[in-house]
């Protein structure tokens, strides 16, 4: 018998193609919120609301190409110029 077999295999990665915007949301706001040096201030939004807003349309937009709530918002903060 294989002693190496995994009983218990790691699941596979969530992606935007696979979860609930709920799921998704609190992820990618999780992440922005986790990158404090990253505080732009959108026509008065704080961070956490900016994350809250927006969350959606990557979602929604990236849904069908399978990127992680974290892959959304780090593509999302590379374009704050710092």
């Amino acid at each position: 018998m294989n002693s190496e077999k995994l009983e218990n295999p790691v699941p596979e990665e969530k992606t935007a193609a696979t979860m609930a915007l709920e799921e998704f949301s609190q992820r990618f706001v999780g992440h922005m919120l986790r990158h404090p040096d990253f505080e732009p201030l959108h026509e008065g939004r704080s961070l956490r609301k900016y994350a809250e807003d927006i969350a959606l349309t990557y979602w929604e937009e990236l849904h069908p190409e399978g990127l992680s709530p974290e892959e959304c918002a780090d593509s999302d903060m590379s374009y704050w110029g710092r």
